[in-house]
């Protein structure tokens, strides 16, 4: 029996259809699930295989994901799908396994238990947190390597082009088979864009904010940020129907964000990143799923309706939850001196989590114009400075991370 949560036209609702079959006669249920309607988990045994439900627009299926190190579990029985031009947002506490669960729909990973589901024909990019590139290379050259499938067929057709010119049994079965499958590759490459790819190029990079002067720079004069950029442009030019993005915002400046929420804005396929920035996840997210209690919670919005939402879907899903767990306290037993110090408690909680944010963005903001200054030549032709503003840059990010979690604390 299907289960499908709706999104509705009020973000106070929530709708629940389940669909059920008898013989050939379809019967459908529909709920209406408003902040005071209480939830309770269940488990959905199906008749028959859930593949029997798959539908048309799912690019990934992921069903009973389990990933144990050294006996510890990360996440267990996970169970989830994604649709076709979803843009989810991965959160959950660092450690918490977002990027292993990256790296097993990537195919570069492979979990305990359970099994990811992708259709044959559907492609996936992966942009992972650190990005090696050959310095070797230009930023041109680096790119056109997103097109090395069409290079490669544009050998195989030189070489049946050279074949079809020095054959002279024109009338043989073997010479016309040549002629057909010539026609058929030359129409791929054309279909593939094999004429015009190198303007393409120079669109996309230029529209990530490179200049022309660039293209023939080498990639080891950029910085981090660059060089994120340099990758993504090489998924974007590949146009696979799934990009897989690790913390894509990091070492960005807040132009280079923008740039990036653009891109992502703008591409037509299907998006799941892992991401701390708030902002760039309400830019460019329409479905949250929160890794927490070793399973997955899916809200359909961007943050901050999953920060509105949190505290009513998370408890009715957890697994930590018991039915023997204390009960709470209501306020209204609470002696005076307790509520006292319960309200000073949450002014504490409040404006800890303000100085937080505050924190936050000071460092953000410092370390996108460390990125600007590494672009200047006066800077990156000097390996002193390089070096003291790579190594605040990696204090500054140490501590990111720390108030990454704390923030994540503060705000439950």
């Amino acid at each position: 029996m299907p289960v499908n949560i709706l999104p509705s036209c009020s973000k106070e609702v929530l709708l629940v259809k389940i669909e059920s079959s008898h013989s050939d006669e379809w019967l459908l249920f529909l709920f209406f699930i408003t902040c005071h309607t209480t939830l309770y988990p269940i488990n959905i045994h199906y008749l028959c295989s859930s593949k029997s439900y798959k539908s048309e627009t799912e690019v990934i299926s992921v069903e009973g994901l389990s990933v144990e190190f050294n006996a510890t579990p990360l996440f267990e029985d996970v169970s989830y799908v994604i649709n076709k031009k979803d843009r989810i947002a991965l959160v959950g506490k660092n450690g918490a396994g977002k990027s292993t669960m990256l790296k097993i729909l990537a195919g570069l990973q492979s979990p305990t238990h359970g099994v990811v589901a992708t259709p044959k024909d559907v492609t996936i990019g992966y942009l992972p947190q650190v990005m090696i590139l050959a310095d070797n290379r230009t930023v041109m050259g680096e790119a056109e390597l997103a097109f090395e499938h069409i290079f490669e067929l544009q050998a195989r057709l030189e070489r049946m082009n050279r074949e079809l010119a020095e054959r002279t049994d024109y009338e043989s079965e073997e010479y016309h088979q040549l002629i057909d499958r010539f026609t058929h590759e030359n129409d791929r490459f054309l279909m593939m864009g094999g004429t015009n790819y190198q303007a393409e190029i120079e669109r996309t990079l230029l529209g990530l904010g490179f200049s022309r002067e660039d293209f023939e720079r080498p990639t080891s004069e950029f910085s981090g940020g660059w060089r994120m950029r340099i990758e993504l442009a090489k998924l974007l030019l590949r146009r696979p129907d799934v990009l897989l993005l690790d913390e894509p915002t990091n070492h960005l400046d807040i132009t280079s964000k923008e740039i990036l929420e653009r891109a992502l804005n703008d591409y037509t396929g299907t998006i799941l990143y892992v991401s701390h920035d708030r902002y760039f996840i309400n830019q460019t997210a329409t479905r949250i799923l929160e890794l927490t209690g070793n399973t997955f919670v899916n809200y359909i919005g961007n943050y901050d309706y999953y920060l509105e939402k949190k505290d009513l879907l998370t408890p009715a899903v957890s697994t930590a939850a018991s039915e023997d767990a204390p009960a709470q306290v209501s306020e209204s037993k609470l002696s005076w001196q307790e509520q006292k110090e319960e309200q000073a408690r949450l002014r504490k909680r409040q404006n800890d989590l303000k100085k937080t944010e505050e924190r936050i963005g000071v460092l953000e903001t410092r370390n996108g114009k460390i990125d600007e200054l590494m672009m200047q030549e006066e800077v990156y032709t000097n390996s002193v400075k390089c070096q003291e503003l790579a190594k605040e840059k990696a204090a500054n990010e140490a501590e990111l991370e720390e108030l990454y979690e704390k923030w994540e604390e503060l705000a439950e």
